[in-house]
């Protein structure tokens, strides 16, 4: 009983840092700064779009 509740709560503990992880990797890849960020690829093709020349 108690080896099956401390595998439980071991999977728990490892999932809660993966998470964190892809929570970060998201937040970074809509908000991050650069070229390969999503703000980035909207604002560029808004403003080649409003100014073809």
């Amino acid at each position: 009983m108690h080896l099956r509740w401390y595998t439980r709560l071991s999977g728990l503990h490892e999932s809660r840092n993966d998470l964190a992880m892809l929570i970060g990797s998201v937040f970074l890849w809509i908000k991050g700064g650069g070229y390969w960020s999503v703000d980035f690829i909207r604002f560029t093709s808004t403003v080649k779009r409003s100014n073809p020349s």
